[in-house]
């Protein structure tokens, strides 16, 4: 009998902070986990302000992706209080099937002229939760260095499916690095991250 996903759990490890979905964030909300996130000892002002508008900037990008069930955890380890260097958005997903999530990613990557891909590594793994298949890309975006020469910066991501057994919808996943080499393996920690994902099921009547 099929079924669909009802709710997922993801713990966290360290250094990882749940932000409010989208539409239920409270007034304050962002200086609450920006005071989650850097110890008394260490903060000041200036720092807040910095990691607050930050909070509120991957708010705002989530927002603006139409996600409506999507919770997004942010990345920021010690000693870096100050910013913000992942973020990791996990959402119950209506594709049906692992090999319908793979189509859909290969087209977007072979055919999207609004993102520089500069390399696109295809994935399969398995984790408790479901089989998994995704890419890890790396993307440019253009820019100028202070003297107005073009320059490019790397952004590093990884986006995901995960498919438990016989079950009519997926678990998507969508990890980014605020840089090439926060992370020594990103497309494993992301993995690594997943390995504790639960999947509630209920009943499909569609």
């Amino acid at each position: 009998m099929a079924r669909r996903i009802a709710a997922v759990e993801l713990p966290l490890p360290n250094h990882w902070y749940w932000i409010p979905e989208v539409g239920r964030g409270v007034a304050g909300w962002d200086r609450a986990v920006a005071d989650e996130i850097v110890p008394p000892e260490h903060r000041d002002d200036t720092s807040q302000s910095l990691l607050v508008a930050q909070l509120g900037d991957v708010y705002d990008t989530v927002a603006e992706t139409g996600f409506t069930n999507a919770r997004t955890a942010v990345f920021s380890p010690p000693p870096w209080y100050d910013r913000l260097l992942g973020m990791l958005t996990v959402q119950v997903s209506p594709i049906s099937s692992l090999g319908g999530y793979v189509t859909e990613l290969a087209t977007w990557t072979s055919s999207d002229d609004t993102l520089r891909f500069q390399s696109v590594r295809p994935f399969e793994a398995e984790i408790p939760a479901g089989s998994v298949a995704g890419a890890h890309l790396v993307l440019g975006h253009p820019g100028l260095d202070d003297v107005g020469r073009e320059t490019q910066t790397l952004e590093e991501r990884v986006v995901a499916a995960v498919a438990p057994i016989n079950a009519d919808n997926l678990v998507e996943v969508v990890a980014i690095a605020a840089s090439l080499g926060v992370f020594p393996d990103f497309r494993q920690t992301v993995l690594d991250l997943l390995q504790p994902l639960t999947i509630q099921m209920e009943e499909s009547h569609g």
